[in-house]
């Protein structure tokens, strides 16, 4: 949020030949720096590209010298996509100067083991393998493997790998992230 100090705006023309372009505002210095977090000034440099090409921010994580940005999109994340964002969020971040000294940019898909982090991740995962720790122990144990075969907002029933059928309150899960799951070999003959 922006206090009523007054604020010059400058558009950034950036884009490739040929392709959409997008306008960014860049900011004159007026504004406090303890007003907005850096979280908050990459996050709003990285949303209007991110909507530009279709995509949604997953995770923003600075870490060290490193801003590592999380993209997904429904079908899945492409190489093409990580790459056309990170030159244009490369110059932007340049140009706004957010970030005043070197940092390593890193652009990429939530990955195979992705971590349910939302209820739309549970309603939109239902029927994977998963593997959940919860706060507390149920059943003698604090983590679970077994594919999610519901979701209704307040529970989560999962079956596990050995036949189990749980219902896990959704308030107790501390982590969850999908599993990897491989075809089984078939075995070979001779």
């Amino acid at each position: 949020m922006f206090s009523a100090l007054d604020h010059q705006t400058e558009k950034i023309e950036l884009g490739e030949p040929d392709s959409d372009l997008v306008f960014l505002e860049k900011q004159d210095q007026s504004i406090a720096a303890s007003e907005t977090t850096l979280n908050d000034k990459i996050q709003s440099v990285v949303t209007p590209l991110l909507r530009s090409l279709g995509l949604e921010l997953f995770d923003l994580q600075i870490v060290g010298r490193s801003l590592r940005v999380f993209i997904d999109k429904e079908g899945g994340v492409t190489l093409e996509d990580c790459t056309k964002l990170s030159r244009l969020l490369g110059s932007a971040l340049d140009v706004t100067d957010h970030i005043p000294n070197a940092y390593t940019l890193e652009v990429s898909s939530p990955g195979l083991n992705r971590p349910l982090r939302h209820e739309k991740d549970y309603y939109l995962f239902v029927g994977k393998k998963i593997k959940l720790s919860t706060t507390t122990k149920i059943m003698d144990q604090k983590v679970f493997i077994g594919r999610l075969s519901g979701f209704n907002g307040e529970t989560i029933d999962l079956l596990t790998d050995e036949g189990a059928r749980l219902k896990i309150p959704f308030v107790q899960v501390s982590k969850a992230c999908l599993e990897v799951e491989f075809p089984s070999e078939k075995k070979r003959k001779g």
